[in-house]
């Protein structure tokens, strides 16, 4: 009988201690995923706010312009706005693109973990995390799209040309579908967030 209580003690401690190794390393890919996520919302806050804020400024010149006498300091001033617009677009995007190449380590971390609970809540914000990002990319090409109809719309009206409203209309309303499913992505991404984030170090995701 004290063989028989010694082997079973023996077998509760090893599977506890594969219980704690997992919920550590569970916690320690929390934590790796917490930077990236604290990375992709501070491009969203900071990148993204910043175009939003180009394009208000040149929607402002673009107002100010009297079509009967184009004033070529602010169609210059557009187009130099424009070029800013082009360049923080490209970083965006570069930026985006440096955390999903993270992806493929996490999601091999995620399939060490035993719990199955926790490595379907770890696989599931991964594959989440990832469609967002790839929502990312995609919300940064068709800005790009944009600027480029904007840039030639403008030079248009400095050439004094007809101006291709059609095409500002069609990349205006692909650019708000695409917004939408980003948003759409971002919402998903910070519910599977949460879960994952709870059950691997039982704390909600502070809010930022």
């Amino acid at each position: 009988m004290k063989k028989l209580a010694l082997f079973v003690t023996c077998i509760f401690l090893l599977s506890g201690c594969s219980l704690f190794a997992d919920y550590y390393n569970a916690d320690q890919l929390a934590n790796e995923m917490n930077k990236l996520v604290d990375t992709s919302n501070g491009l969203i806050d900071k990148e993204l706010k910043e175009l939003g804020d180009k394009d208000d400024e040149i929607a402002a010149i673009a107002e100010s312009l009297d079509p009967e006498n184009l004033d070529q300091k602010k169609l210059d001033e557009v187009q130099a706005k424009i070029t800013e617009s082009k360049g923080i677009n490209d970083r965006y995007k570069a930026e985006v693109q440096k955390i999903q190449k993270q992806f493929p380590d996490l999601k091999a971390k995620a399939a060490k973990l035993e719990d199955p609970k926790i490595k379907e809540l770890a696989d599931s914000f991964i594959a989440d995390f990832s469609k967002a990002n790839e929502a990312q990319i995609k919300l940064s090409d068709t800005t790009a799209e944009y600027l480029a109809i904007e840039e030639q719309l403008f030079k248009d009206i400095a050439d004094k040309k007809e101006p291709a409203l059609d095409k500002v209309e069609e990349i205006t309303k692909k650019l708000e579908e695409v917004h939408n499913e980003f948003n759409q992505g971002i919402d998903k991404f910070n519910v599977s967030w949460e879960a994952f984030n709870k059950a691997a170090t039982g704390n909600k995701v502070e809010a930022k």
